[in-house]
């Protein structure tokens, strides 16, 4: 008897942070090729709420992938986007299908320019828990909530069979919703959840124990102790390496930016003169106008080497600004796709 009311008790504690049972559903659609079963279904999961952090990426890439399967491609993307925001190991296959795989690429390159959804949590000396939400680039964090108290008392074994009462969920304390400051204060527990206004947990933190009390050590009388030679701290040097100078990849970038502006106007004018000699003809030989021709194609050669020099000096001149003048708020990242290339920057300007 008491074996099954322990069995009984563990039953309960899981199935109350349980996951939403249609995200089960909504496989079996996706894998019976029903995207508008699995996309409803989806929807419906996300509504149920309480769904854990690795079922709310499950139910992203899924829903990812089925708008992309209905051809909603910018919805897939929005999708992407999450999935990414809450999973930093998120990656598709290597052998997804390039229709998959085009909007994943787009959310890569949007997250690698704002971030990715980060909170802190660090207890106080009394125990209880301050939590900051640090970068929410899709406004998707709503509230905080401490989980798996470590002061819950235990159930007794008479309430197991009766139904449990309305209000919060077993195992987590109530949700409290952040303001202006992106700041709350919880109660004492193990755990931190991030949560969505449905209350599905998008994050689980493990708090950081209290700061240690600041003490402040007691000086030593003047008349017993001789200033130490080392305590004057020498003034470094942050001079950094010239190749790691934004000024050493700026001359280059507008040398080369010039050059190219300069042979692009050259081809443009070759070109330009090798139409109106074939238009008068009667005047010139073809020979000059074939001579013109060759000359373009050169310069155009020239102007998209130039072009690409540029470019590449640019990007680390990007990069060693914002470090020289503190931009922290700037954000650089290289993205590719199959078919382009290129930096995102994003950041508060």
């Amino acid at each position: 008897m008491r074996r099954g009311i322990v069995l009984a008790i563990v039953l309960a504690a899981a199935s109350a942070r349980a996951d939403s049972p249609r995200l089960a559903e909504a496989r079996r659609a996706v894998a019976a090729v029903d995207y508008d079963t699995a996309r409803r279904l989806l929807v419906e999961a996300l509504h149920d709420g309480d769904n854990s952090p690795a079922a709310m990426s499950e139910i992203y890439r899924l829903s990812a992938r089925a708008a992309v399967v209905l051809d909603q491609r910018d919805l897939a993307e929005q999708y992407y986007r999450r999935w990414l925001a809450i999973d930093p190991d998120a990656a598709l296959p290597p052998d997804t299908a390039p229709k998959l795989r085009e909007p994943f690429v787009a959310a890569q390159a949007y997250i690698a320019a704002h971030g990715r959804l980060r909170a802190r949590a660090q207890r106080t000396p009394a125990g209880e828990i301050d939590v900051e939400l640090l970068v929410d680039p899709l406004a998707m964090a709503h509230a905080a909530a401490a989980i798996d108290p470590i002061d819950a008392p235990a159930s007794p074994p008479a309430a197991v069979t009766a139904p449990p009462p309305p209000g919060p969920r077993r195992g987590a304390r109530s949700p409290v919703r952040f303001g202006s400051e992106r700041r709350v204060h919880l109660a004492a527990g193990a755990r931190v959840a991030i949560l969505d206004d449905t209350g599905n947990r998008l994050l689980e933190l493990e708090p950081e124990p209290a700061a240690a009390p600041a003490t402040s050590a007691a000086a030593p009388p003047a008349s017993t102790a001789a200033p130490s030679p080392a305590a004057t701290p020498l003034s470094p040097t942050d001079t950094p390496p010239w190749t790691q100078r934004w000024t050493t990849w700026a001359i280059p970038t507008g040398v080369f930016a010039l050059g190219a502006a300069g042979f692009g106007i050259a081809a443009i004018a070759s070109y330009g003169r090798a139409h109106q000699i074939t238009g008068d003809s009667g005047q010139y030989f073809l020979s000059d106008a074939e001579a013109n021709v060759r000359r373009g194609r050169t310069f155009v050669w020239i102007t998209i080497g130039a072009g690409a020099a540029a470019i590449g000096c640019a990007i680390p001149t990007a990069i060693y600004f914002s470090r020289d003048r503190d931009l922290n708020h700037l954000i650089i990242a290289p993205i590719a796709a199959p078919h382009h290339a290129g930096i995102a920057v994003g950041g508060r300007f």
